[in-house]
């Protein structure tokens, strides 16, 4: 008995706007998309870990939510990030062992990218 897999959900209704953050400007894979009972997508976030994006009417801010993705080189994000017009909350910065920064995406879910390899 245990968990197999992690899915990270987020309700939406700017579904083309969140596909777009994830996907082309994050470079995460769409392993999915549906349209029948209901509009949603499954990116992949890592091996065992989906983000599901569910189109609803109505849905509401995401305060107190965060999603947290840790990467290999996370100056090598922040520049590819801004150079493709995303907007991040500053540059990465060395804090609580990690080395990180913040975006936001279209729904208003915090996305922190952040490094711990080469900190000590």
């Amino acid at each position: 008995m245990g968990v197999n897999e992690i899915a990270f959900v987020i309700h939406t209704t700017c579904f083309d706007d969140s596909v777009d953050f994830y996907c082309e400007s994050l470079g995460l894979e769409l392993v999915e998309e549906w349209r029948e009972d209901g509009h949603g997508a499954v990116i992949r976030l890592t091996r065992g870990a989906d983000l599901e994006l569910i189109e609803l009417e109505g849905a509401d801010a995401h305060a107190g939510v965060a999603l947290g993705l840790e990467v290999d080189d996370v100056d090598e994000w922040y520049a590819r990030l801004t150079e493709a017009g995303v907007k991040t909350k500053a540059p990465p910065i060395d804090a609580f062992g990690k080395r990180g920064f913040g975006t936001t995406d279209p729904n208003g879910v915090a996305v922190n990218i952040y490094t711990t390899s080469g900190l000590g």
